[in-house]
């Protein structure tokens, strides 16, 4: 499809070839074209289809099972403590008479939360911080990347450690700490990504029809670099349990009688010699499960996204 330029003296019509961005037929049915090839290499790939049966399996035993299996989480039964799974107890209890079953899902609720969450403030902000920086080149982008390097620089656990000891955390400060610290390394591959696609010739020709900036970044750029950041965010989810896990440890994460995977690894660690298992192997074949079935997500999309920009 082309647009229709008038002529000179002559009144001729000279056909032109739409732009990216103009909106046109073609450029639509590149992008839907773009994304069922993105959706079936992904599909091909076992490894996803496997990843993806995970999180919906982990994600439905989390939030729906408590609606089927009733409880009280945060009741203290003292005479029933250490209990090994059996008959009403397929998990058997924790150190305080818990429900260890019910605590694992009500656990994962808050560690998804807080995974998924980080993944999607960080990237974020990572990939427009990355975007602008990319763009403007030159002294903004020395700045902007300067604060990166900076707080990079920062020891993080050091961090961790100094607020468990003057605060008590809570979901939304826990999620605010971990995004504050996960935002960088997005903002770096979106710089990369914009650095070589503002030289492109669709960039530099929407420049010369009067395209504003913010245009140029977010109808072009951003859209551009998603692909990647996606994949990315991915693998923020991952890290940002793992790191959860951790900071349940070091005494930063949420306040018990909360339960949080990470949480219960670190109660059930201390009784993991005296032989209850089940304090501890399941808490811990849950966050081993959802890792890898985000990795496994991130892997494929990759692949996917690679697959997609060498055929176009």
């Amino acid at each position: 499809m082309t647009d229709v330029l008038a002529g000179s003296s002559l009144g001729e019509s000279v056909p032109r070839p739409l732009l990216p961005g103009d909106g046109g037929l073609g450029d639509k049915q590149r992008g839907q074209s773009s994304l069922r090839l993105l959706l079936r290499t992904f599909a091909e790939n076992k490894l996803a289809l496997i990843g993806v049966a995970l999180v919906v399996t982990i994600a439905g035993f989390c939030f729906l099972g408590p609606l089927f299996y009733h409880g009280d989480s945060l009741a203290t039964r003292l005479m029933d403590y250490n209990l090994p799974p059996g008959a009403g107890m397929p998990l058997g209890t924790d150190d305080s008479g818990r429900d260890v079953l019910l605590r694992l899902m009500l656990g994962g609720q808050s560690s998804l939360e807080i995974g998924i969450s980080v993944a999607l403030l960080a990237t974020s902000f990572g990939a427009v911080w990355g975007a602008l920086a990319g763009f403007f080149g030159g002294l903004p982008d020395a700045v902007m990347m300067r604060f990166v390097d900076a707080m990079l620089a920062i020891p993080a656990l050091f961090l961790f450690l100094f607020l468990a000891s003057v605060v008590q955390p809570n979901l939304w400060l826990i999620i605010v700490v971990l995004s504050v610290f996960s935002w960088l390394a997005p903002a770096r591959l979106a710089r990369g990504e914009v650095l070589s696609l503002r030289t492109r010739e669709y960039v530099d020709a929407v420049r010369s029809m009067g395209g504003k900036r913010s245009r140029i970044i977010l109808r072009h750029l951003l859209p551009n670099v998603m692909g990647t950041i996606v994949v990315n965010a991915t693998f923020q989810v991952a890290d940002a349990i793992i790191v959860l896990a951790l900071l349940s440890y070091l005494g930063f994460g949420l306040a018990p009688p909360a339960p949080t995977w990470g949480g219960m690894l670190s109660s059930g660690v201390i009784y993991f010699y005296d032989g209850y298992w089940w304090e501890i192997y399941p808490a811990g074949v849950l966050i081993v499960l959802t890792v890898v079935a985000f990795n496994f997500i991130g892997d494929a999309l990759r692949d996917a996204s690679e697959v997609r920009l060498q055929r176009r």
